[in-house]
């Protein structure tokens, strides 16, 4: 009995201290995220590539081009293709997106009450950082839309286009 509660007692004393399990809980975060968008990604180039395939066997040379241009486009622009669904990957990027939000809220809380100002400014501009887009974002219909920088005006831009919509005018589609 006394092995066990000195065992106890042993892990007690080797647990992470506050702002470290805070930060290493925001670090898992940011890679799950990284994972996730990655998974999604490459979901998508498989539909593409699936795609691609079935007209190819049906012998359309003219949807093959098109099909490579829109390819083309996602993989160096990150536009999003018309010739296969992207819903299923708005919704991972969407849910990706929200949870590191919130594990980047919870940090900072956690930072702020631990009196970790310093560390508080550095997930705030960790959170700017990776979700500030580097150029404007190109809806599927041509349109190029202004640097979105709120995660709400990205979500509704995001289901506007898969709608065939635009951000000014999401209801439309």
């Amino acid at each position: 009995m006394g092995a066990l509660m000195l065992a106890c007692c042993a892990l007690a004393g080797l647990a992470l201290d506050p702002i470290d399990d805070a930060r290493a809980r925001l670090d898992k975060a940011v890679e799950a995220h990284g994972v996730s968008l990655g998974k999604a990604r490459k979901e998508l180039d498989e539909a593409i590539a699936n795609k691609l395939e079935l007209v190819r066997k049906q012998g359309d040379r003219e949807g093959v081009k098109r099909i490579l241009a829109e390819q083309e486009a996602w993989q160096s622009q990150r536009k999003l293709p018309k010739c296969v669904s992207t819903l299923a990957y708005q919704w991972a990027a969407d849910r990706a997106d929200r949870q590191l939000v919130i594990e980047f809220d919870r940090a900072v809380r956690e930072f702020t009450r631990l009196d970790r100002d310093d560390l508080a400014d550095k997930a705030e501009k960790d959170r700017t950082r990776i979700f500030a887009p580097a150029k404007p974002m190109e809806l599927p219909g041509g349109e190029e839309a202004k640097a979105l920088h709120s995660l709400q005006a990205r979500k509704t831009a995001r289901y506007a286009a898969a709608l065939g919509g635009t951000a000014a005018t999401p209801d439309v589609g």
